[in-house]
């Protein structure tokens, strides 16, 4: 796992640092930075063919569309830092987990590759990029009323469930 010690500059070293080694290996928590945005994907696995699988795990029984939108700024990041990335994983529960007596041991997880899926939404990531870095200098909590896209990545996930942004947390600048 590559840790956040001393500064995220060092993070993004060491992940630089664990893809160049040999034979390579997965690498958790691996640090990028494109432009203003940071991200850590939970895993990066050697494909074998030198490129590399992105994994985004999730505590989930199935992929929803907040996990697409989740992996899909790393990819675009990774893209940006010359990171060759062959497909890119969602990696979630595998039947019913009782969260109330979680024993990890007998946990069991499936990979879904949403490799296609998410190319449509990768593709328009610079856009979005350049209009929040322009919104960032207002230091407004409310982006929603900037651009159609960006409504919808700050929309909360409860949204759909009760209808309103009622009681979802705004984000900060």
């Amino acid at each position: 796992m590559v840790e956040a010690v001393p500064d995220i500059q060092a993070t993004i070293d060491r992940a630089r640092e664990l893809m160049a080694a040999q034979p390579p290996a997965p690498i958790f928590e691996a640090t990028f930075q494109r432009e203003d945005v940071l991200v850590r994907v939970d895993i990066l696995q050697p494909d074998g063919q030198c490129g590399w699988i992105a994994v985004e795990v999730e505590a989930t029984s199935q992929v929803r569309d907040y996990h697409l939108a989740d992996l899909a700024p790393q990819i675009w990041v990774m893209r940006g830092c010359r990171v060759r990335i062959s497909s890119a994983f969602i990696r979630h529960v595998a039947g019913r987990i009782n969260w109330a007596k979680l024993d990890a041991s007998v946990a069991r997880f499936r990979d879904t590759d949403v490799t296609q899926m998410i190319e449509p939404t990768i593709d328009g990531r610079q856009p979005i990029v350049e209009l929040a870095a322009s919104n960032s200098a207002e230091r407004t909590t409310d982006y929603s009323h900037r651009h159609p896209l960006l409504s919808a990545i700050f929309a909360c996930e409860f949204t759909r469930f009760y209808g309103s942004q009622e009681g979802c947390t705004k984000y900060s600048g």
